[in-house]
This record gives structure tokens, C-alpha cells and sequence, in this order.
């Protein structure tokens, strides 16, 4: 068979051009997935939180793991220690968002600029709970403060602060030091915003004799309770969950006030210095997303800022009907707490600090 010269020709430039478009296939293909290599590894969002908060039992690691699935973007977390000492760690350490961070401590902060806008809609917020946020600072979660105790205790549990100074009290009670921990400090700030600082200091000085100890953190505190060593601790509302959920225990329960308690409200800012504000504005949008607050609920034992209870997993979701329980107890005096917290929450600094230096000289 002859073969023109023309179509050895041809049949040349047609296996030349195949070549070159596979090899030009080839190099788009290795180009893309170079820049999705970049793209992973190169992301990261750095955010700090306190100690237990990232603990193996906390909501920290389970987080980090869901977020990095739904972002594709590394999320670094970084250890704070205590709550009171985000704000100058994160700054210290060149972290792009704060997460934890209490209302007190949050405050003087928001004159100061630190914060960029995070982009969220305060409509995915409890309207109560928008109320305490804004364009720089997002509230995550929630619990009210008070007196936790055993069920099986045969003493009738307190109502009221005043209630706390009858004799059945005696050496009965757990507090916390007023500068180591939230609920201590909320504690006082309850007192001085219901009673004023003269009033509020001679309603200490007679409980006094009710105060078998005053610790140094919360979980010291708590701890001591567990022990069976006091009949009743400082804590918050959402405390007994843990054990009726992962204990599968009833018998620790939460001393509602009649008329109002303080709420601690945890909160995530993204700092103005941030690297990465796109993924930092993704992140707080997580953790005000359904999996994001069922892992807080779940995890940091507090209630959701979020409206409709969507991030239950269903009817028979055992975290749904222990904390729907909770939050209808304590919804009759609910928004008597959260007004009580905002008058807390006015109370001029200094004035704070002068009733607790009053206070800790009247213990010496």
C-alpha cells in the first residue's frame, strides 16, 4: 500500500496537536490542584479560648474538627488559661478571633477599637440575646448563676438572697473568690446591684457564717460539692445537665431565685489585626450555625443564643429534652434575669472595684 507524502504529513500535525493539548491538559490540571494544596495549607484561622473550654471534654476539639470539614481551613486553637485574660493573650499572641470572652470583661474594650465588624446578622440571634451583641461583638452562649445542689439534701434550697441568711444555711455554702472566676464575680456584682454598696456590704458581712469556703476557681469549688463536702455551690443554672446527661443522674439540681439571677453571657469578637478576616467572620458564623450550638450545648454546657431549637437531632435527641426542661424552669423569671443583667452590667467599674477591695478588707 503506497501512502501519500500528504497524509504522513497530516497525520503528523494531528499526533503533534494531541500531544500538546494533553500536555496543556496535564498543566492546567497540575496548576489547579496546586492552588487547592496552596489553598489548605495555607488557610488557618487562629482563635483563643479559656482552658476548659479547649479541654479534651470541652466543645474546643469537636469544634475545630467540624469547622475544618465545613471551611476547608485550618483552625488553630490557642490556650488562654483563664477567661479574665483573652483580650491581652490574643493581642500577645496575634490571634484573629476571641472566643469566651464574658460581658464585664468585654466591656471597657468595645471604647477601645480592637474589634473589626463580624458580618453576622443579629437576626440568627434570640432577640434578647441580639440585644447584648452588635456590628464587633457576637454572644455564643448563655447560663444563669447560682446556687447548684443534691437533690437528696434535706435542706429546703434557697429562693432569694435573703434566704441565704437563715440558720439552716449555716456553713453551708460554696462561694468564689470575686476575682478568680465569672460566677464569683457575678455574684457580688448581683449583690451590689441589688442592694448598693453600703447595704450590699453588711448583707456579706452576715453571710459570712453561711460560707463553710471561698475558692480560688470554679472547679475547686465544684469539685468540692461532687466530693459531697458542701451541701451547696456557686454555679450555673446549666451545671446539673452534665450529670443528668452524660451521668444519667437527676439528683443535682438548680436553686432558681423567685424574682431574678445574673446570666453570664460568652461572646467571640474578631480583632482588628486579624490575617485572615474572611475565615474569621466564617468561623463566628459557625458557631452560631445548628452544629455549632449544639456542640456548645453539648459540650460547654450552656444554652443557645439561637432561636427554634433546629440544632436538636430530632425528637428523641437526649440533649433536646434535658435542656428544653431547664430553659422552661427558668423562663418565668428569664427576663427579669436578663434585665437584672443589664443593670449589673452599668454599674461604673470603679465603684465595682471599691465594694470588692471593701469587701476583701472586712474578711481580713
Amino acid at each position: 500500500m503506497v501512502v501519500s507524502s500528504d497524509f504522513k504529513l497530516g497525520r503528523s500535525r494531528w499526533l503533534i496537536g494531541s500531544v500538546c493539548l494533553a500536555m496543556m491538559a496535564i498543566v492546567v490540571s497540575l496548576a489547579v490542584l496546586n492552588h487547592k494544596l496552596q489553598t489548605t495549607s495555607d488557610c488557618e484561622v487562629r482563635a483563643i479560648s479559656y482552658s476548659s473550654f479547649l479541654a479534651e471534654w470541652g466543645p474546643g476539639p469537636a469544634l475545630k474538627s467540624e469547622f475544618e470539614k465545613q471551611s476547608q481551613c485550618k483552625l488553630t486553637w490557642i490556650q488562654g488559661e483563664d477567661a479574665g485574660l483573652l483580650i491581652e493573650k490574643g493581642k500577645a499572641l496575634d490571634v484573629d478571633v476571641v472566643v469566651g470572652l464574658d460581658a464585664w470583661t468585654l466591656r471597657p474594650s468595645q471604647s477601645q477599637d480592637l474589634w473589626l465588624e463580624h458580618g453576622v446578622s443579629l437576626t440568627m440571634l434570640s432577640p434578647e440575646f441580639a440585644a447584648f451583641s452588635g456590628e464587633k461583638v457576637l454572644a455564643l452562649d448563655w447560663a444563669p448563676v447560682g446556687f447548684v445542689y443534691h437533690r437528696s439534701e434535706r435542706k429546703v434550697p434557697p429562693k432569694s438572697l435573703d434566704e441565704l441568711l437563715e440558720q439552716q444555711y449555716s456553713g453551708s455554702l460554696s462561694l468564689l473568690a470575686p476575682r478568680a472566676s465569672v460566677p464569683g464575680f457575678l455574684f457580688f456584682l448581683w449583690i451590689l446591684a441589688d442592694r448598693g454598696p453600703d447595704k450590699g456590704l453588711e448583707f456579706l458581712r452576715q453571710l459570712a457564717p453561711q460560707v463553710q469556703s471561698l475558692s480560688a476557681s470554679w472547679s475547686q469549688a465544684y469539685g468540692q460539692f461532687t466530693r459531697g463536702l458542701v451541701p451547696f455551690v456557686l454555679s450555673y443554672g446549666t451545671s446539673p445537665l452534665y450529670h443528668q446527661i452524660i451521668e444519667n443522674r437527676d439528683d443535682v439540681q438548680f436553686a432558681a431565685d423567685k424574682v431574678a439571677q445574673p446570666i453570664h453571657i460568652e461572646f467571640a469578637t474578631i480583632r482588628k489585626e486579624s490575617r485572615n478576616p474572611v475565615k474569621a467572620r466564617e468561623l463566628l458564623l459557625f458557631l452560631i450555625s445548628d452544629n455549632g450550638q449544639r456542640t456548645l450545648m453539648s459540650k460547654n454546657w450552656m444554652f443557645s443564643v439561637a432561636p427554634g431549637g433546629s440544632f436538636f437531632e430530632g425528637e428523641k435527641d437526649p440533649v433536646r429534652k434535658v435542656f428544653q426542661a431547664a430553659e422552661k424552669e427558668f423562663s418565668p423569671i428569664r427576663k427579669a434575669s436578663l434585665e437584672l443583667t443589664q443593670r449589673m452590667l452599668a454599674i461604673d467599674s470603679l465603684a465595682v472595684d471599691r465594694f470588692i477591695e471593701s469587701y476583701e478588707r472586712q474578711g481580713q
